[in-house]
C-alpha cells in the first residue's frame, strides 16, 4: 500500500509542477486541480493549503469522483435496459449525430443532440 500512495504522490506532485510551469508560461486553467494549486500558493497563511492537504484533497476528489461517475453510468445503463424504446432512440440519435464525424467534430455533434 505504501508503494501505491508514494506513486500517487509522485504523480500528483509532477502534475502540480507541470501545471505551475504552464501557468508561468501564461496558460491559465479553471479546473479543480488548478484551484487547489492556487490555494496552496496563496500568500495568506490561513488560506494556504499545505502539501499534505493538497495531496489529500486531490485523492478525495479523484476517488469520490470516480465512484460517483461509475454509479451514474451503471444507473444510466440499467434504465436503458429497462426502457428499450429510449435506448433505441439514443442509438438512433448517436448514429445520426456521429455518423461521419471525427476528432473535435464529435464534441460539436454531441452538443447538438437533444437526448444525449
Amino acid at each position: 500500500m505504501d508503494i501505491l500512495f508514494s506513486t500517487f504522490e509522485r504523480q500528483v506532485l509532477a502534475l502540480v509542477d507541470q501545471r505551475r510551469d504552464e501557468e508561468n508560461q501564461g496558460l491559465v486553467r479553471s479546473d479543480l486541480l488548478s484551484r487547489l494549486i492556487s490555494a496552496s500558493d496563496s500568500q495568506t497563511a490561513k488560506d494556504q493549503l499545505t502539501r499534505s492537504e493538497l495531496l489529500s484533497n486531490v485523492h478525495i476528489f479523484m476517488t469520490g469522483g470516480h465512484e460517483t461517475t461509475a454509479h451514474n453510468i451503471a444507473l444510466s445503463l440499467a434504465y436503458l435496459a429497462i426502457y428499450p424504446e429510449h435506448q433505441d432512440a439514443l442509438v438512433a440519435e448517436a448514429r445520426n449525430a456521429f455518423g461521419e464525424t471525427s476528432g473535435h467534430d464529435k464534441f460539436s455533434a454531441l452538443v447538438s443532440t437533444k437526448q444525449l
